[in-house]
């Protein structure tokens, strides 16, 4: 009877060390962002916001109840090719928002990810014309980097 029991328990262990292990694969949404003139987007700020989140399964409960899970808002900034990355975003509506010094952020991109999408990737024109002055005037300089009287 000990032999049985200590073969049985051998045979699970081994069992679970042969049985395959499966990890989750990793779900990536990646990004190219240029000007008009095609010159890269380096170095910009941009704004991720989720705008509608999906209906996911939820396994903690033992009735499979469903939920919404929070609202995802991230921030990155392109490299110097123009290019972005976000790993593992839940399913639900996105819009991505340019930020500039001065400006309010500009919505320039709006996407949706699907529960099962495994790798999402777009291109982006941005075509935005700077406002001239206001950035020097925010900021308190002038053209000739002079102390203004009043600006102290």
């Amino acid at each position: 009877m000990k032999f049985l029991l200590s073969l049985a328990l051998v045979l699970v262990v081994l069992g679970a060390f042969l049985w395959p292990a499966y990890s989750q694969p990793i779900r990536l949404v990646a990004a190219h962002f240029s000007d008009s003139t095609g010159a890269p987007l380096s170095g910009q700020p941009l704004i991720v916001e989720q705008t509608k989140a999906s209906w996911e399964p939820n396994f903690s409960h033992f009735w499979f109840a469903t939920k919404v899970k929070t609202p995802v808002k991230l921030v990155g900034v392109t490299d110097l090719s123009g290019f972005i990355q976000f790993v593992d975003l839940p399913a639900g509506e996105y819009n991505v928002k340019l930020v500039r010094a001065g400006q309010e952020p500009l919505t320039v991109k709006k996407f949706v990810l699907d529960s099962y999408y495994k790798n999402v990737s777009f291109k982006q024109v941005i075509d935005f014309k700077p406002k001239e002055g206001v950035l020097l005037e925010d900021a308190g300089a002038s053209t000739t980097n002079a102390v203004e009287p009043g600006r102290q």
